[in-house]
């Protein structure tokens, strides 16, 4: 695997997550890129919630409220797997904003 991201109205956002050097458990789950997996082998990525709605905030414009977000990773051969939420973009935003 060597990108991850979400897919926009019109386009994707690869992702670059680097994580938080004053979060010991965050530095402790982050995956560099890219991962090799072999065929029976999976791997959890993370994202904090906090730094998520920060990057929904910032492309509000690109994901739409009313609809479920689409997150893909893309294997090394340029193939992209897909995955959407069970929530909309606004639901997500609403339940984890203080």
């Amino acid at each position: 695997m060597d990108a991850w991201g979400i897919k926009f109205k019109n386009q994707e956002a690869i992702v670059v997550y680097m994580p938080d050097d004053t979060n010991k458990f965050e530095a402790m789950l982050y995956k560099k890129m890219p991962i090799v997996l072999e065929i029976e082998e999976s791997v959890e990525l993370t994202w904090s919630m906090t730094k998520f709605i920060k990057f929904l905030k910032i492309y509000e414009n690109e994901v739409e409220d009313n609809k479920p977000i689409t997150f893909y990773v893309r294997d090394t051969t340029g193939v992209r797997h897909c995955t959407k939420t069970k929530k909309t973009a606004g639901e997500i935003k609403r339940d984890n904003t203080n």
